[in-house]
């Protein structure tokens, strides 16, 4: 979660970076989602892995059609957008990609445990959200990047507390607890 922090930090810049090094603060913030990403999830494939629960199933379809939807909706926005910036949809279309394999594994994890942690496919389907805000001002100028705060918390907290072992919900740790069992 400090990780992702950090990268919204820079990706909205609230810590104020001079705008001519507006390209290179995303790039830093993305690199930070890229690792807080491949944490997330190695951690819900792991725990995926010792539910064995299949990767085909309601979980897959949710996750694919949020993550197809959203990279739909930026390609309508860079169509319709006069003020798109072409040489950002290349680096957010690869930033969906390792944001995509994270919301269809948590999805895939949340819809076949037996008891549906259907918080956590919220949290990372609010999480997507917030990206989009911050990919919105990104890609056209549409001012949503201060709306990014009210839904981000949000999704970061349902996605980490609603499966660890203070909420009795789920069996498997996250990396909140730095407990997450990193198995093959």
């Amino acid at each position: 979660m400090l990780l992702s922090t950090i990268g919204d930090l820079f990706m909205t810049n609230i810590i104020g970076i001079p705008k001519d090094l507006e390209l290179m603060s995303t790039v830093i913030g993305a690199a930070f989602f890229g690792v807080a990403h491949i944490l997330y999830t190695t951690c819900f494939d792991s725990m995926r892995k010792e539910k064995d629960i299949p990767i085909k199933g309601v979980g897959l379809v949710v996750g694919l059609v949020a993550v197809i939807g959203t990279w739909v909706a930026l390609l309508v926005v860079m169509l319709t957008k006069s003020s798109f910036k072409p040489v950002m949809f290349p680096l957010i279309s690869l930033y969906l990609v390792a944001i995509g394999v994270n919301v269809v594994n948590v999805c895939i994890y949340s819809f076949g445990a037996k008891r549906w942690n259907l918080l956590n496919a919220f949290g990372v389907i609010v999480f997507l959200v917030s990206d989009i805000l911050i990919f919105l001002e990104m890609l056209a100028e549409i001012p949503t990047r201060e709306y990014v705060w009210y839904v981000y918390p949000f999704g970061q907290l349902f996605l980490l507390l609603f499966n660890t072992p203070l909420s009795k919900r789920g069996e498997g740790y996250t990396a909140v607890y730095g407990k997450c069992d990193m198995k093959p």
